[in-house]
């Protein structure tokens, strides 16, 4: 349309893919805006540069683009996009369970001139991962570019860094770097607000070069507790006297020698480590050693 507003988009469907260089488009080419696209589906997919977008080619806003997924939103070489020549970026609100977005499969608001602002994308699911070059922009080359938001207790993108590409004041130097970039520029940037991941880089640890030898964790033989290593042994004998006052009274009877315990696994050689056919004897419980090591054991009869 030359001046009036493009029509709006409603589908509504059980599961959209959109593939094949295919495209839901809603545009304008004069004073009028762009179309809204509103899509509500159980699974959506884009593939092989399928496109949703709204465009203004001349003086009108960009349409909104909202999409209501309750199950799985995947993009794949996909893109989203509300772009407007000279007016105000669309805004683009995404809900859905899950969002996985790989190859370059990005988002994005834009207007090329003029004061208006770029659009507001805000993006809410229970987890957001994007891979590879799956890029999130909200641009205005002279007014303020939009706010981005995602309400997502877990996001993971590949190889972002927060703040890494806040300087940069055009999107399309940062699409194609092979790795995940979130920007909100313009003559005023606009504001990012992404969950806090943090504590997974500080929980990640170096793992080590040499793997922990699982025979070394299990006892071959039973434990002992320390109640049991710990005690007295008193013979009583018929009289007598110390030898000097405060020393222990010395027993004429012999004790004999001391045996060791006897072994209640005959067909086990406590000095070889088990091997294939050996009785099973299954651990009862892990156990601390005096070193500080922990061991898989049962403890002595």
């Amino acid at each position: 349309s030359a001046n009036r507003d493009a029509g709006e988009i409603k589908i509504n469907t059980p599961t959209l893919t959109i593939g094949e260089n295919s495209e839901i488009s809603a545009s304008t080419l004069g004073s009028g805006d762009g179309g809204d696209i509103k899509i509500t589906a159980d699974s959506l997919v884009l593939e092989n540069q399928g496109q949703i977008n709204t465009l203004s080619q001349g003086k009108g806003d960009a349409g909104d683009i909202n999409l209501d997924v309750n199950g799985l939103f995947t993009a794949t070489d996909g893109n989203i996009s509300a772009n407007a020549n000279q007016a105000g970026g669309g805004k683009i609100i995404i809900n859905a369970q899950n969002i996985r977005l790989r190859g370059d499969s990005d988002i994005r608001t834009n207007v090329n001139s003029g004061a208006g602002d770029g659009g507001n994308i805000t993006i809410t699911a229970d987890s957001i991962i994007n891979f590879n070059d799956s890029d999130i922009f909200a641009f205005a080359r002279d007014g303020r570019g939009g706010n981005i938001s995602l309400n997502t207790p877990v996001f993971l993108g590949d190889g972002y860094q927060p703040g890494d590409s806040d300087s940069v004041n055009d999107p399309n130097i940062l699409d194609g770097n092979g790795k995940v970039d979130i920007n909100a520029t313009g003559a005023v940037s606009g504001v990012i607000l992404i969950p806090d991941t943090t504590f997974i880089q500080k929980g990640l640890v170096q793992l080590p070069e040499s793997f922990i030898d699982p025979e070394s964790l299990i006892a071959n033989t039973c434990i002992v507790p320390n109640s049991r290593q710990k005690g007295t042994f008193i013979i009583k004998g018929a009289g007598g006297l110390p030898i000097s006052p405060g020393k222990p009274y010395i027993s004429p009877y012999p004790t004999g020698t001391v045996q060791p315990l006897p072994n209640t696994q005959p067909n086990i050689d406590d000095n070889q480590s088990w091997q294939k056919g050996d009785p099973i004897v299954e651990p009862q419980g892990i156990f601390k050693t005096a070193e500080g090591k922990l061991i898989l054991s049962r403890q002595c009869p």
